[in-house]
């Protein structure tokens, strides 16, 4: 079979050599403490945490731009974009503990110093989605890495974002309650939206409601 984006997941079973250290979480935060959430630490850690990603999967689309799938181990269905850059930001896992409207306010601020972005914020259980809707990204590029650093994303993600791409999770957990798991809140910035990212955008929202009968997934956390 003659697979699109997907095929980039499945080339993920090529695990270059890397450190046995990286391998333990303990080692992993030291690093982070000790040269902070940087470009080259990130491209450091992923040979290390490429391996955690490479579990059953069932295909249920698979398009140029993203693809769906369910992780079976988890139980998790989530869509994988190509070029739509997703910043993750959880709460509980912020050092500085900042509010919605704290974080909302850092974003408008970055807006300002980059008049050319446009975003659009949705709100999740822990936390902020928010989606760079102005310019499709190249996963890999040092340039979405550092829209992801200097927006205080989750640096896990941005680690796991750099490996495959960003995905976003389509399922209720075991305690979620709530059929629409994101909920809009606001767009900010001054560029001008892309049609086919909204439209991106816009997916991942239709595809919670498709899958809210589903058996809940068993990932830990968010």
């Amino acid at each position: 079979m003659n697979y699109q984006f997907y095929a980039s997941f499945l080339n993920l079973s090529n695990i270059p050599k890397h450190e046995k250290e990286l391998s333990q979480p303990s080692y992993r935060q030291f690093l982070i403490g000790k040269v902070g959430k940087t470009i080259p630490l990130i491209k450091t850690l992923a040979p290390s945490l490429q391996k955690t990603v490479i579990k059953p999967q069932r295909l249920h689309r698979d398009d140029v731009n993203y693809y769906i799938a369910t992780d079976m181990m988890t139980n998790t269905y989530y869509i994988c974009y190509r070029t739509l850059l997703m910043i993750d930001i959880d709460y509980y896992k912020h050092e500085k503990q900042r509010s919605k409207d704290e974080l909302l306010t850092m974003i408008d601020n970055y807006c300002d110093q980059h008049k050319d972005y446009r975003f659009f914020i949705y709100s999740t259980r822990n936390g902020l989605h928010v989606f760079l809707v102005s310019h499709h990204m190249d996963y890999k590029s040092v340039q979405a890495l550092q829209i992801m650093i200097d927006l205080d994303c989750d640096f896990y993600y941005v680690v796991y974002s750099y490996i495959r791409g960003w995905s976003v999770r389509l399922n209720k957990k075991k305690n979620e309650e709530d059929d629409q798991l994101y909920h809009f809140i606001t767009d900010l910035g001054h560029g001008k939206i892309d049609p086919l990212l909204l439209k991106l955008v816009n997916l991942h929202i239709n595809l919670v409601g498709v899958f809210k009968d589903v058996r809940p997934n068993l990932m830990y956390g968010g």
